[in-house]
């Protein structure tokens, strides 16, 4: 699990980044196919794969209570493209 804790800690840091200085110009047009190619560089990883494909078809929700609505869901709002762009890794790698 440690492996799936890094992805919200690299989350939290991007976001603090993006809030302090742009990390490039088309970042906000840019940032889910960044995401999208680093999960799937991720979970090529055989015991991370192994384990996203263990959800089988579950909705995945990247669920938290500190605010991100965008790549999450908060308080029962949110976008959760992360959970979007895990399960289409996850459906890839079936």
């Amino acid at each position: 699990m440690r492996g799936l804790n890094l992805s919200f800690l690299l989350l939290a840091k991007l976001n603090d980044l993006d809030k302090k200085k742009k990390l490039r110009e088309d970042w906000d047009e840019a940032k889910l196919d960044v995401m999208f190619t680093l999960t799937m560089s991720k979970f090529s990883n055989p015991a991370l794969k192994e384990l996203l494909l263990a959800t089988g078809d579950l909705i995945l929700v990247e669920g938290n209570n500190w605010g991100y609505r965008f790549w999450g869901v908060s308080r029962g709002s949110g976008l959760n493209h992360l959970g979007e762009i895990l399960m289409t890794v996850r459906d890839i790698y079936k």
